[in-house]
């Protein structure tokens, strides 16, 4: 899974954005449109299990949302619900409305295309936390659209059934609200479940308040990397001038390894240190991946391995003033000897 996510995040974001954390000014001007446009919405209560719910409306007009849009947009969406700890701890629930069905529009069946199915499937396995459970909504009248609808629909469960390895239910009814409210039986509030795409007002004041925040936080990364630099700068004016100052050397001392920490060097301490001993395991689960990479791909591979460490822990190395947390580049260098070789 830890592969799968690099690898998807890669490939919907290029390499660039490996080492960084998806923010909405990350998005092109369609990814935001599809963002605010309600095809995929967190509802605002959660479920009696506390398990978030999550609305998608997968048939809402592909010009409206690109394909490559929901996909990251689905993205960008799961990577802020694992801030939240009820959705580390319990997962979410997902409900897939088709509500376009009841109504008189033209339907766009290019966002249920024979492999979305699979795409989802995809998704589900490379990024965090864990979905219990996918309830299907839409309407039955009878009529030409929905028995189309319903082939379909019997033809994407036979493969999300095995697929996403939880259960898939299906929920008919004359009108919409018929289907919603069936919901409740699952502990699920329907009362604030949007019913419709256009019913996305409490999602859109939480993705502007997002913005907020990320742009917020961006601004005093920006103040500290400028702070640090000052500081390195003035780090290698002492060591050029032949004397260290003790008290700016402090400054860059932290707290003593943790069973989460990687102890940079050799020996018998270091090999020994639980931290170490979880970066041999995962290198070796990477092992196989890394081995058929070119050069290029197998930095990306070691770049991983640090951001998977970098998780719960550091790279510390010892210095005459301490411990002190290494840049990334060494603990690449760290990592991929290790990765070149079976431990």
């Amino acid at each position: 899974k830890f592969v799968n996510h690099f690898e998807m995040k890669r490939q919907l974001f290029g390499a660039s954005k490996l080492v960084k954390d998806i923010e909405q000014d990350d998005l092109s001007e369609e990814d935001l449109a599809a963002l605010y446009s309600g095809y995929v919405q967190w509802s605002p209560l959660k479920d009696s299990s506390q398990r978030t719910v999550s609305i998608m409306f997968p048939l809402m007009s592909s010009k409206e949302v690109p394909l490559m849009s929901r996909t990251r947009v689905s993205f960008y969406l799961r990577m802020i619900a694992m801030e939240d700890i009820d959705f580390q701890r319990n997962g979410m629930i997902m409900i897939v409305s088709a509500a376009e069905v009841e109504g008189g529009c033209e339907l766009d069946l290019a966002g249920w295309r024979g492999d979305s199915a699979k795409r989802a499937a995809r998704m589900t396995e490379s990024l965090p936390g864990s979905t219990h459970g996918v309830h299907i909504c839409f309407p039955w009248n009878g009529s030409f659209r929905s028995f189309v609808f319903s082939s379909l629909l019997n033809i994407t469960v036979s493969v999300l059934n095995p697929l996403l390895k939880v259960r898939v239910r299906i929920h008919r009814g004359e009108t919409m609200e018929d289907c919603i409210s069936s919901l409740q039986s699952f502990g699920i509030t329907t009362s604030v479940v949007p019913k419709s795409p256009q019913d996305n007002g409490y999602q859109t004041s939480l993705l502007q308040k997002r913005r907020i925040l990320e742009q917020s936080r961006r601004r005093e990364n920006d103040v500290m990397d400028i702070s640090s630099s000052s500081a390195n700068l003035n780090q290698i004016r002492h060591r050029q001038s032949g004397s260290v100052d003790v008290s700016l050397a402090t400054n860059f001392a932290t707290a003593g390894p943790t069973r989460h920490d990687v102890i940079m060097g050799r020996g018998q301490r270091s090999y020994s240190h639980a931290g170490n001993t979880k970066l041999r395991k995962l290198v070796e689960e990477t092992k196989g991946i890394y081995d058929k990479c070119s050069k290029r791909n197998k930095t990306d591979i070691a770049v991983r391995v640090v951001l998977a460490m970098k998780q719960k822990g550091r790279f510390l190395e010892e210095t005459e003033f301490g411990w002190e947390e290494v840049p990334d580049k060494a603990a690449r260098k760290k990592s991929q000897p290790c990765l070149s070789r079976r431990l």
